[in-house]
This record gives C-alpha cells, sequence and structure tokens, in this order.
C-alpha cells in the first residue's frame, strides 16, 4: 500500500466539552497530515453510550439553572471545532457494545487506526456494573485482534485503572489486545507501570499532541485590561482552592476561570473557542490549576503556575500532571492538594519564572516536539507499501 491511498482513522475521547482534549484531537490530526500529507486523516466518530450519558447528565443536570444554556453553546461550539479542524468522520457509531463498536469500525475500511491521545486507556471503578455511567471493559479504545487495521497508540493514558480489578479473561483481553499494537506510545508514568504489571515491555514514552502542532492564537486579546494582575483559576472545589483563591483576591489579584469556577470573578464557559482557551492562558499573570492541557498551555506561553493534584487516588499512582512536570524538571510546581493546608503553600514562590525555568521550559519544548513527530514519523513509516494482513 502506498502512502497516498492510506485511510487513517483516529480513535480518541473527542466528543466533550473538554478544550484540550478537543486541541489534542486538532494537534494529532495535523501532525499526521504533515507526515502523510496525501493519506485521508479522520477522527472516527464511535462513543461509548454510557459516557454520552454521563456527559451530558454531568453538563445539564445542575441546580445551577442558569448555567445551563452556557453549557449548550459550549456543546454545539465543540461539535462545529470537531467537523471544521478534526475532520470528523460521517458515520458515527454510539454503543457500549464492543462487538457493534469494532464491526462499525472496520465497515469504515481504514488502513491504519491511531488511538490517542488522552485517557482512552482509563477504567475506573464500576465499569462491570449496570448503569454506572463508566466505560465498560473491553471497549472499543483497546483495540483488539477484531480490528482488522493495523494499530498504533500515542500518547495513550490509563490513568487511574488499576489492574488488579480485572477478572482472568478481562486481563487476558487487555494484553493480547495491546500486543497487537504495533507501536505503542503511553503519556505518563502510570500508564508506563501498567503496561510493564502485564508483561508489556515494548513501548515509548511520548509526549501530548498539542506539543507537536502550533496552535494557532488570536491576536486580539480576550480579558479586558484592568490595572489588577489576573490569576486564572482551573481547579475542582476544594477547601483548599478557596482559602488560596482568598489570599491571591486579598493581595488584589482578578480571578478568572477559563471554563466555570465558584471562585471566579469572571468566567468564560461557553464563550471561548478551542484556539481562545489556548490564548487566554497566555494572558493571566498567574495560574492554579489541576488540569494537564491547562498546565501545558501555562509552559507553552511561559505563564507562571501552580498545579495542585486534589483528587486522593492519587496517594497510590504518579499522576498525569506529575509525570508531565517531572519531565520539566519542575515539580516544585506540584503539589499534592490531600496533603496539604494553605498555610504551607508560599504563593508568592509560583507567581514569577526563575530565569532557569524559563530556559528549562523552552529547551524541553524543543524536545518534546522533536521526540513526538520522530515516533510517529517511524511508527507511521512501517506501514507504507506495506499491504494488510
Amino acid at each position: 500500500m502506498v502512502h497516498e491511498l492510506m485511510r487513517i482513522g483516529i480513535i480518541t475521547l473527542h466528543n466533550n466539552r473538554n478544550k484540550g482534549a478537543l486541541l489534542q484531537n486538532y494537534c494529532l490530526v495535523r501532525t499526521v497530515e504533515s507526515l502523510l500529507p496525501d493519506a485521508t486523516i479522520e477522527t472516527v466518530d464511535v462513543r461509548c453510550l454510557s459516557n454520552e450519558i454521563k456527559r451530558y447528565k454531568n453538563s445539564l443536570i445542575t441546580k445551577q439553572i442558569s448555567a445551563i444554556p452556557a453549557r449548550i453553546r459550549d456543546f454545539r461550539q465543540s461539535k462545529q471545532f470537531l467537523k471544521e479542524y478534526c475532520n470528523l468522520s460521517k458515520n458515527s457509531c454510539i454503543s457500549d457494545s464492543y462487538e457493534k463498536t469494532t464491526h462499525f469500525v472496520n465497515r469504515q475500511e481504514y488502513d491504519l487506526l491511531l488511538f490517542g491521545s488522552d485517557t482512552v486507556w482509563k477504567i475506573t471503578e464500576g465499569y462491570d456494573k449496570r448503569f454506572s455511567d463508566q466505560r465498560p471493559f473491553p471497549n472499543i479504545y483497546f483495540g483488539g485482534a477484531e480490528l482488522l487495521a493495523s494499530k498504533i497508540a500515542y500518547a495513550a493514558s490509563a490513568n487511574k485503572t488499576d489492574v488488579e480489578r480485572f477478572t482472568k479473561s478481562e486481563r487476558q483481553f487487555l494484553i493480547e489486545s495491546l500486543k497487537d499494537f504495533s507501536a505503542i506510545g503511553v503519556r505518563d508514568v502510570h500508564t508506563e507501570d501498567l503496561l510493564q504489571k502485564i508483561g508489556i515491555e515494548t513501548f515509548n514514552r511520548v509526549p501530548d499532541p498539542t506539543f507537536l502542532h502550533e496552535i494557532p492564537s488570536s491576536e486580539t486579546d480576550i480579558i479586558k485590561k484592568t490595572n489588577d494582575p489576573t490569576v486564572g483559576v482551573n481547579t475542582p472545589k476544594s477547601p483548599l482552592i478557596s482559602e488560596l483563591i482568598d489570599q491571591l483576591r486579598e493581595d488584589g489579584y482578578q480571578i478568572i476561570s477559563p471554563n466555570t469556577s465558584l471562585y471566579s470573578d469572571l468566567d468564560f464557559v461557553g464563550d471561548l473557542s478551542p484556539f481562545e482557551y489556548y490564548k487566554i492562558h497566555d494572558e493571566f499573570d498567574f495560574m492554579i490549576t489541576s488540569s494537564l492541557h491547562s498546565t501545558i498551555f501555562c509552559l507553552q506561553h511561559e505563564t507562571p503556575f501552580l498545579t495542585i493534584d486534589l483528587n486522593s487516588s492519587y496517594k497510590k499512582l504518579y499522576s498525569k500532571t506529575k509525570s508531565l512536570l517531572s519531565e520539566f524538571d519542575l515539580l516544585d510546581r506540584h503539589i499534592d492538594g490531600f496533603q496539604k493546608h494553605s498555610s504551607d503553600i508560599r504563593l508568592e514562590d509560583y507567581t514569577d519564572f526563575h530565569s532557569s525555568e524559563r530556559t528549562q521550559i523552552k529547551t524541553v519544548l524543543q524536545q518534546h516536539r522533536q521526540n513526538g513527530r520522530e515516533f510517529l514519523q517511524q511508527s507511521l513509516s512501517n506501514h507504507i507499501n506495506q499491504p494488510n494482513d
């Protein structure tokens, strides 16, 4: 098969309001297009029904009735972005049935399937219970021999997945499915550990796709300029965050959320395109976040930040944000929030970068782009001029 005839399908968690997820989808599509300009690349519109139900319930069932119109705008904007910038496939399939989704993907006749990025290999407690709103297992995101196309994983994450929960047959499916990949690139330490635990030794650590391709950014300011410094906040509700925000407000900061937040003076839920979401991180003077992609966008814009993990499950596993910041040698900017009190945190230590930090960030950003593109180039080239089995 010559590369200009190749049909490549990207299977990822595309259909959501998470702007970081949409941008990683965009960057992966654009990167593969740049490496194989004559191939046909699509984001495969295949989704788990349980996850779709959970997504709508979390967004539309709320005591804050006034927030619903903004969330609906977010849904519409995300759908339009996928169609316009991520080459969303015309055909779609929404089902929890592994058999139905694999049959659907096979009928699209892709030559190669690219899985990732995002937490495509995340399986949480309740996956084996009906009406739990959790993605079932097995599911389409793990591939499997039933899929006829060749398979590559790029920056896949199994964040919070515990294989000890799996039955013997489930564990066997996991092992056999992942061994069927021709190349595996993973995004974080926890996923590396999981692969080693089940006996898979051949994989690479690769960066998130948002490091691989330039993201368009408007020159027009999103935040109306005032004399007050701004702090971006993108975290869940937490007493620790509330206390830190109170400190910043006393210091004269305007509190702004790119999404929605109980703590913000101004939020932009429903008002920002993914490209604008990326841009707003450049306008903050400082940011407090629990988000992987907000952390990445702060790194790319050299916006000082503090990343705080608040989920207590990270007591037992290495979080994806901690993995990211270890790559930049910036673990001083990471805090396990479930083990800290606000009195333990000196915010003035985080509101600016040292010159050594700026140098390190620039160096690693360049390395990440090179390493990620090289992994994809090599993995894709192995399938050029090779017939399908």
